[in-house]
């Protein structure tokens, strides 16, 4: 027995390994750089082949990761133009929904985006700026003056544009700014108003710095103001809240008379709706 065990441990120190011994099982272990060899004497050697075995799983392996990779690309292109005219197909539905929407609700005349531009000389003079847009100053083919707010950022829905124009439609009072027209092509929107000469009441008292106003010319504006939002909370047959009433938005006319205007954060509730 002492005789095989030192030759078994020739073996595995002639391979490059180390002789060991089994405690539990009492066998001779040979230790080797790719582990311990229980039921052979001797270290196994790697030889070219089984480089080449390697080899051949290492180029399996990346010939099926590239697979995957390009069938993943391959399914996306295939995908990308489906889901791009579902979402164009969408965005058209919207607009067209939109466009019916607006065209059933206010009986106004509907400028193109052409027009439009015709009728400011392609935008050429400004005349106020808001939140909501930049108002220019326009003549309609009958000669008359209007004044033409184009909203800016008209990437969303077009709630605030639709409120403008649906709340302005229903209006019809001294004091609040008629509406006689509108465009809207796909994100391009404006809405054409009445021109009043002396502008917003903030820019008049600006503008007029010397101008002495006296109480019974400011007593009128503030009137007329508050019988516009009485009209637009009590007189329209939808309740109209402006939520928006300041200075930039109430317009003068060549009698100082007021007009509420800038309907883009009102909103329309029934009478029995709490403000």
């Amino acid at each position: 027995f002492v005789v095989g065990r030192n030759q078994d441990c020739s073996y595995c120190r002639n391979s490059g390994g180390a002789c060991g011994y089994n405690q539990i099982s009492s066998d001779f272990v040979c230790y080797c750089e790719d582990g311990i060899h229980n039921r052979s004497s001797h270290c196994r050697h790697r030889s070219s082949f089984d480089d080449l075995v390697d080899i051949g799983e290492l180029v399996i392996l990346i010939l099926i990761a590239a697979c995957s990779l390009a069938g993943v690309i391959a399914l996306l292109v295939l995908l990308c133009p489906c889901f791009g005219v579902q979402i164009f197909r969408k965005r058209k539905t919207s607009d067209e929904r939109r466009q019916k929407k607006l065209k059933a609700l206010i009986p106004l005349k509907h400028y193109t985006y052409a027009q439009v531009k015709k009728i400011t000389k392609s935008f050429a003079e400004v005349v106020g700026r808001g939140g909501f847009g930049i108002v220019y100053k326009g003549t309609l083919s009958d000669g008359r003056m209007v004044a033409v707010k184009v909203l800016k950022d008209s990437k969303g829905n077009g709630e605030d544009f639709i409120n403008e124009v649906a709340s302005m439609s229903q209006t019809s009072h001294v004091n609040i700014v008629d509406l006689l027209g509108f465009c809207s092509e796909g994100t391009k929107r404006a809405i054409i108003y009445e021109f009043l000469e002396n502008g917003s009441l903030d820019q008049f008292i600006k503008s007029n710095p010397s101008m002495n106003m006296d109480w019974m010319v400011l007593y009128g504006i503030a009137l007329g103001v508050a019988r516009g939002l009485e009209y637009l909370h009590y007189g329209c047959k939808t309740r109209i809240v402006h939520f928006d009433i300041k200075p930039q938005n109430v317009l003068l006319d060549g009698n100082l008379c007021p007009k509420v205007s800038d309907f883009g954060l009102a909103k329309l509730c029934e009478k029995k709706e709490s403000i």
